[in-house]
């Protein structure tokens, strides 16, 4: 047994442990590991990582004596799903969130490179709005702005496309039938 195929493994066990703890058996890991995965004495340490893996996940806990009981935890997790099942969500969910911890960090790498951008852009801004207004001024005070207000375009009245007459189908027929009576 290899603890590479621990996840394998430990949902072996809680689907075991599960069965007998409807029924009512008293269930013991270790002697469950030596016979199911045939385990010698000199894996026994194995075992006792196994346990030591299902404690940390809170999926077993000790009981009165040195049997192990199921968690909520691990109930929950086997009446809605088996143990791979959510062993491979939960490494989802870091990938998940190791990506956006990557985009956010490179998000926030590009505000510190351009967090003084818009201050550069309205500097230059209120600058170049500066020198038009001086130099709007001085052209005033030397005469050569003036003062009148801009006449502004106006079409011709035939041009005006309002006040263009329309032709009618129903006129022309109309004169027409006039015009022949």
């Amino acid at each position: 047994m290899e603890l590479k195929d621990k996840d394998k493994i430990i949902a072996d066990i809680l689907c075991k442990m599960y069965e007998d703890s409807q029924t009512g058996k008293c269930f013991d890991i270790s002697k469950y590991l030596i016979k199911k995965y045939m385990i010698n004495l000199d894996y026994l340490s194995e075992t006792d990582r196994i346990i030591e893996i299902m404690e940390d996940n809170n999926l077993i806990i000790k009981s009165n004596d040195k049997s192990k009981e199921l968690t909520r935890h691990a109930k929950g997790i086997l009446e809605n799903e088996n143990w791979l099942d959510f062993v491979n969500a939960r490494e989802r969910e870091r990938e998940r969130k190791r990506k956006k911890d990557e985009h956010d960090y490179k998000i926030s790498e590009y505000l510190v490179r351009t967090r003084f951008w818009p201050l550069i852009i309205s500097s230059v801004a209120i600058f170049i709005s500066a020198i038009s207004l001086i130099v709007s001024v001085q052209q005033y005070r030397q005469g050569r702005l003036s003062t009148q207000p801009i006449k502004q375009y106006e079409l011709p009245e035939h041009d005006h496309p309002m006040t263009q007459k329309t032709v009618d189908s129903l006129d022309i027929l109309k004169s027409d039938s006039l015009n022949k009576n």
